[in-house]
């Protein structure tokens, strides 16, 4: 700084809100970013700017978005720096310097040359910075735009910080803490082994004695609704043309080979929602068609010999009812370990 009467040579100003021009037409400062917080280490980038323009903040910016009309603009690289590893507690400084001299003459030129000086101008340092960092497991990333604004006069300058407040992020942390198992927990699952085997065994009895047994109609039902259910995804409700329509007509033997042949020609398989349901896929001029079994529509008559009866399994009365094994197969009974994507690959 040069000397004068009031401030000796040497004499070092500084956290004012004007200067001097003559006196200290350079002004230095630094820019500082702590990192605060039980977290980890943060790493990010600062880039300084200086921003000479001309605007008018009576009137909204004419490119659709808020703030003041800017009409004319100039931007010069300050600093920029990265940060690595920034520990909790610790600060980054950017150093930086304006000429205000130097910049009330550019004012001055750039007027010049476009014979006007509409709206104020204004000088602002502008800092964006980004951080990077883990809280409890999970990252964040924080970004803000601090300003250094400058008002350059005649024979002196202002300075006024506009700051962002400081950026917060609320995280989760997940702590496992030990409870001792109550008396039911502890001897609960026991007690349920106890049950559960004592069940298994009434009921291993009760089926080696006939009391409990499933008609043929009814399992064929279970197995037709374990299959509708697996082929879910392919099938959908609605009404298809009547049958008079001229289309060939090929009648498929189940309903999980009905949708292998939707899967090849790329249809879906409708459901009519009628009284009897039957399943349709309509390909070209070709219709092919699955009708169930009366056995799981119900319009079969249950079997009259469902079952024995307790007083029937005695040992001198049970050759009475024996019966030969056979090999039929159910149409109906789905493959468990299937593919998703097409219904005859199996596990």
């Amino acid at each position: 700084m040069n000397g004068t009467s009031v401030f000796p040579a040497g004499t070092r100003l500084e956290n004012r809100s004007l200067y001097f021009t003559e006196l200290a037409p350079t002004l230095g400062g630094e820019y500082v970013v702590t990192h605060r917080g039980e977290v980890e280490s943060a790493t990010g980038t600062v880039e300084l700017r200086l921003v000479t323009e001309a605007i008018d903040e009576s009137s909204a910016s004419g490119q659709g978005q808020s703030g003041p009309t800017v009409y004319w603009r100039e931007t010069d690289p300050l600093a920029t720096e990265d940060i690595e590893g920034l520990a909790p507690g610790e600060s980054h400084r950017v150093a930086f310097e304006v000429n205000t001299t130097a910049v009330s003459e550019r004012i001055a030129e750039i007027e010049s040359e476009l014979g006007a000086s509409p709206g104020t101008t204004r000088v602002s340092v502008v800092a964006r910075t980004d951080l990077e960092a883990e809280v409890a497991g999970q990252r964040f990333v924080d970004g803000r735009t601090d300003r250094l604004d400058i008002e350059p006069g005649a024979q002196t300058y202002s300075v006024e910080r506009d700051v962002s407040p400081a950026g917060t992020y609320d995280a989760s942390r997940t702590v496992a803490v030990s409870v001792e198992p109550s008396p039911l927990k502890q001897y609960g699952g026991l007690l349920l082994m106890v049950l559960g085997t004592s069940g298994a065994v009434l009921t291993g009895t009760a089926i080696r004695r006939n009391s409990i047994s499933v008609r043929d109609h009814e399992q064929a039902q279970l197995d037709y609704a374990r299959t509708r259910s697996d082929l879910d995804q392919w099938i959908s409700t609605g009404t298809v043309p009547g049958d008079d329509d001229e289309r060939t007509v090929v009648e498929l033997n189940s309903l999980r080979d009905l949708v292998n042949v939707a899967i090849d020609s790329d249809r879906r398989v409708i459901e009519r929602s009628d009284a009897r349901p039957r399943f349709v896929v309509l390909d070209d001029d070709v219709r092919y068609v699955f009708d169930p079994p009366p056995a799981v529509t119900g319009d079969a008559q249950p079997d009259t010999q469902a079952g024995v009866s307790p007083h029937d399994s005695a040992p001198t009365h049970s050759s009475a009812y024996e019966t030969a094994p056979t090999d039929e197969r159910d149409p109906y009974a789905s493959v468990e370990g299937e593919d998703a994507r097409h219904p005859d690959q199996g596990s």
